[in-house]
């Protein structure tokens, strides 16, 4: 038993440095992704697009993202994507302004709510693609559908808060909106 407890450090300390890099890494990489979407909002969603539609483009999806960024946090970037892809594209798409859009899913019902009553269409094909091709294609298509290319990043920053802390909230809402079950 005294072997065991004076192990126990030794054990302890080989995993923190790891988990604490791990989310070091992460946290970076969340950051980069947030300055992305606020400056290259459309390199961000062909990225996700490429990566949803076909998880072959892998590459090309990540080089879309790597374009703008310094040669540390491009490497960053191929190393989480190519270790998680799909966790590195969960972590772009929901990569979220929270100083200025704190993530509250009430706010992005609002905002799902309101596409309803203007663009039926995305919140239709937004369920299909998911149900479809899965959960980053289908955050794909609803991002696109609410990009306006007009400088208000609000309804897109708000999904994604909510999609950040909640990940199938936004798809059970739009299938509430529709009736779908």
């Amino acid at each position: 038993m005294k072997r065991l407890f004076l192990l126990l450090p030794v054990v302890l300390f080989a995993f923190v440095p790891q988990t604490f890099s791990q989310e070091l890494a992460t946290d970076t990489v969340r950051k980069a992704m947030t300055q992305e979407w606020i400056n290259f909002p459309r390199q961000c969603l062909e990225a996700l697009k490429l990566y949803g539609d076909s998880k072959a483009d892998l590459d090309m999806a990540v080089a879309f993202l790597q374009q703008h960024q310094d040669k540390q946090t491009s490497d960053l970037y191929h190393f989480a994507a190519t270790k998680d892809p799909d966790g590195f594209f969960k972590l772009l798409a929901g990569a979220v302004d929270s100083a200025k859009y704190p993530p509250d899913c009430a706010e992005s019902d609002k905002v799902l709510v309101g596409e309803f009553a203007t663009d039926v269409k995305t919140l239709v094909e937004t369920s299909e693609t998911y149900r479809k091709k899965g959960e980053i294609a289908g955050m794909s298509r609803l991002l696109a559908g609410l990009f306006d290319g007009n400088g208000d990043a609000a309804p897109l920053q708000r999904v994604m808060g909510c999609y950040s802390v909640l990940p199938l909230r936004p798809f059970q809402k739009i299938n509430e909106i529709l009736g779908v079950k």
